[in-house]
C-alpha cells in the first residue's frame, strides 16, 4: 500500500521540535533545558557549525569537547559544552597565555 500523493514523513524531527535554522545556534538558554547527553547534529548547532563539520571532527578525535561512543551511536555530553562555551575565549586560543 502506498501513501497519498504529497503526504511525506518528517525525517530528523525530534520530539515535535522544528529543527534549528540553518545557521542558527541555540542560546545559554537552550542549553539549559537539553538533556544531559546530545546527538552531534544537536551539538553542533549548540556550537553553530555544521553537521559534517562536526562529524568530521568526532571522526577524527578533534571534536572540542569530550565525545561518548556507545557501539555506534555517538553521544556528546552538554557539560563539556557548557564548560566550553563558558570558557574564556584567550583560554581556547593556542599559544596564548594569561595572567
Amino acid at each position: 500500500m502506498s501513501r497519498p500523493r504529497g503526504a511525506h514523513l518528517k525525517v530528523g524531527a525530534r520530539a515535535g521540535r522544528a529543527p534549528p535554522a540553518p545557521g542558527s545556534t541555540h542560546g545559554r538558554t537552550d542549553l539549559d533545558h537539553l538533556p544531559p547527553l546530545i546527538d552531534v547534529p544537536t551539538a553542533a548547532a549548540v556550537l553553530g557549525i555544521g553537521r559534517t563539520l562536526a562529524y568530521d571532527l568526532v571522526r577524527t578525535d578533534r571534536f572540542p569537547t569530550p565525545v561518548l561512543r556507545i557501539g555506534k551511536l555517538i553521544r556528546i555530553p552538554t557539560a563539556g559544552l557548557r564548560r566550553l562555551l563558558d570558557a574564556d575565549p584567550a583560554a581556547l586560543t593556542p599559544g596564548t597565555e594569561t595572567a
